[in-house]
């Protein structure tokens, strides 16, 4: 199944995702992204996998191909993921549009 992007993927995160993949087998693998636990406990889960599983949300974005189950699809709409370089090294950062269209 494939919708409306349901996540924003940044330049910087699909860049950085697009070197990642480089290095697996098969290098045009797609990005599972998941939502493990709930509430505050909630946690972002990424890995690649060869292929979408039956069901999955489909989405393109820079470059790279995102599979999303619909339980976690519907949990992260308007998340907008990115990826910052910092001293102690880079890290995924993920936060909600907010309301009126912008991060």
């Amino acid at each position: 199944m494939t919708i409306d992007p349901v996540l924003t993927l940044t330049e910087r995160a699909a860049q950085r995702l697009r070197a990642l993949a480089a290095a697996h087998d098969p290098p045009d693998c797609v990005l599972r992204i998941s939502l493990e636990g709930e509430g505050a406990a909630a946690r972002h889960a990424i890995s690649f996998e060869a292929a979408p599983r039956p069901g999955d949300v489909v989405l393109a974005q820079h470059e790279v191909t995102l599979a999303l189950d619909p339980a976690s699809a519907a949990a992260l709409r308007g998340v907008i993921i990115d990826y910052e370089n910092g001293e102690a090294g880079g890290r995924f950062t993920a936060r909600r549009r907010s309301s009126d269209g912008l991060a």
